[in-house]
Parts: structure tokens; sequence; C-alpha cells
């Protein structure tokens, strides 16, 4: 599943500029464009050649560029955008003869300049497609294209920028997309605005507005942070059924949003307590590999909720979690160790993972680490 949905995204891409004669076009004369040099034909082939299917819609009678072709068939792959493996979240993904020849023709249109291909590219980097995984090729080919007027780009330049913790480079590129008119950075600002930083004075109501404003003209990167703007109350009065709303229609598209909502249907937050529904959509989440879920997991195990308490599965649920690199259960596996009450106590291992929560930026791993160290 991961190939099609990272392939949902460059298909996406390509579709907002392609433009190819496309009357009774096959993959025949993609294949010959492509040998002939065409930088868009050899980004396009790439990708066909990582996705498969047909290249026309069968519905569509009077089709006339690779552009509306291209633009249907995303429609049906960008709903499954959103369930890409975040931070901290191990996956693997598969590679063959397929990738191989994906990289290949995407590589070619790159050398072209091609923009498209550059921002495919950075995804291939990125994501370790084909090439082993590097973060700061990944950012290289963004760069040349977003610089080339490709804004779509800027948004993964951000989040590269932030895990360098470079806030003024993340908020430089979001600006360009933003003036540009790009939708997701429009929304992506107005998540930054929520917290302010380095040359970006904090303002929620601002933010807020930003983000609304991205959901009405399309951005599904929206409904998520919207959500969670009415469940903490970041820009606007608290509204948890305003929440549950936003989650619930982001649930089918956006992992994220489907965690949420099983965590208020376990706890009857803004709609009726339903907590093995609750349960049942906390599992799905886990199971495509999210630390965050799995420590959820942990936390209804050690907790009983909606099911009988059983510290060895909230255990396994939190190890899992903290040794994929999630933050929170670090610090939760390392107060298990320090409080002793779901596993025998251990100092030493306490302090270990404390010390990793902390370095994660949890505050309260740094407040125990001086009670225990004092």
């Amino acid at each position: 599943m991961n190939q099609t949905i990272c392939w949902s995204i460059l298909v996406l891409a390509l579709a907002t500029q392609i433009t190819l004669p496309a009357k009774n076009y096959n993959i025949q004369d993609l294949q010959k464009l492509a040998e002939e040099g065409d930088s868009n034909a050899q980004c396009l082939l790439g990708l066909q050649e990582m996705i498969g299917g047909d290249l026309y819609d069968p519905r569509i009678k009077d089709t006339v560029t690779v552009e509306q072709i291209l633009l249907n068939k995303v429609e049906k792959w960008r709903d499954l955008i959103r369930f890409l493996p975040t931070e901290g979240d191990k996956f693997e993904i598969k590679t063959g003869s397929k990738t191989e020849e994906a990289f290949k023709w995407v590589e070619k249109s790159a050398q072209q300049a091609n923009k498209i291909a550059l921002y495919c590219l950075g995804i291939f980097y990125l994501e370790g497609i084909a090439v082993k995984q590097n973060l700061d090729q990944a950012y290289e080919n963004f760069k040349k294209s977003a610089e080339l007027g490709f804004y779509r780009s800027c948004v993964p330049l951000k989040n590269l920028s932030l895990k360098k913790n470079d806030t003024k480079q993340a908020l430089s590129w979001i600006m360009l997309g933003y003036n540009a008119g790009d939708v997701d950075c429009k929304v992506a600002l107005g998540y930054m605005l929520l917290g302010g930083g380095p040359g970006l004075q904090k303002d929620d109501k601002r933010g807020f507005s930003y983000i609304e404003g991205g959901y009405h003209a399309g951005s599904k990167l929206a409904i998520g942070i919207l959500g969670d703007c009415y469940l903490n109350g970041w820009g606007t009065s608290k509204d948890l059924s305003k929440a549950f709303a936003f989650f619930k229609e982001g649930a089918p598209i956006n992992k994220t949003c489907k965690l949420r909502l099983g965590q208020m249907y376990l706890h009857g937050e803004g709609t009726a307590k339903d907590e093995q529904k609750g349960i049942a959509l906390i599992e799905e989440v886990a199971s495509t590999g999210s630390s965050e879920a799995k420590d959820y997991l942990g936390r209804i195990h050690a907790n009983g909720w909606g099911v009988n308490v059983n510290n060895e599965k909230a255990l396994e649920f939190f190890k899992e979690a903290a040794s994929a690199g999630y933050p929170k259960a670090m610090f939760t596996l390392g107060y298990a160790y320090y409080e002793g009450r779901i596993i025998k106590k251990d100092f030493q291992l306490a302090i270990i993972w404390l010390k990793k929560a902390k370095d994660q930026g949890i505050k309260p791993a740094s407040e125990l680490l001086e009670k225990i160290e004092a």
C-alpha cells in the first residue's frame, strides 16, 4: 500500500502540470516520447511504472490531454495520501524492477531540470524508495523544484527545515509557496501562526482563519488541523462536536484523524461513548505502523479503558512505540521503570528512556530526571 500512496502523491503533482496531446493516447506513445527525451513523458512513464493500471478512465469519452486523464485518476488515490507513515513510524517499502525503472525515468527527467521530476526525486530520497533514504538529497531536489516554481515542494522543505530546528528557513519556504497561492502552504502558515516562533508572531485567530480558508479552498491537509483547533481551542472556541465532525470527515484519508476519532469514541467526547468502536479504530491505525497509536493502545491496556487491565500488553505497546522513536512513549516507558507499577523498578533503564524523551523536548522527562538525580 505504501508504494501506491507515495506514487499517488507524485501523480497528483504531475497532474497539475503536464499537457501532452492525449486523444487516443496510450502507453506506447508515452514510451516513445520518453525515449526521444521528453522530460514530462519520462517522469510520467516512471510513475506509470510504479502505479500501473490504465491511463484512461473508461467513463471519460472526450479526454484530450494527459493532464485531464491524470487529474481524474488521481482523485481516486489522493485520499490515501495522509496514510503515509509519519516520523517515528517504522515501515518498509519493497523495491524491485518496477521501482528501479521508475527511479531511472524520473532521474532522467530531473536531469533536464524538470521541476515536477525534481519533486518526485525528492520523494524517492525522502521515503527511501529504490535508493537509500537521504534527507539532504531530498532537500536539494525539493529546493530546486521550488526555485523553478513548483510550490508543492515548499511543504516538505518546511518539514525538513524544522527537522534541523531551522524555524526561520521553514517559514521562508512556506511564505514562498503562500505568496504564490499554494493552498497547502496557506494551511501550513496558519498552523505555524498557532505556535509562533522566530520571525513569526503568534496569532491564533489569524492562524485559524488561514487554516479554515485553506479547508474551504479544498486543502485536505486542513481537515485534521481544524479538528485539533476545535479539540484544543486553538484560535477558536473549544467545540468537541465540531472536532468530532472534522475527525470523522478526515478519518478515511488521514490516520491521525482516524486515531483522534477513535479516542473521542472511546471517551465519549463530542459523541456518544462507544469504547469498542474507539478501540477498533485505534487498532486500525496502529496496524499501519503508527507509533502514536501504539502508545495509546498501551495507555488503554494500562488503564483498562474498554478492556481489562493488561500490564504486559501495555508494556509491549509502549516498548514498540518508544523503540520507534515516539517521544511520549519514551517518557511513559521511563516513568514505568521509575514507578515500578507495570514493570519491575529499574532506575538505570528509567534514566536511559527519560533522557531520550528529554532530548525530544518532553518537559516532564526533564523534571523527573532532576528528581531522580537529586
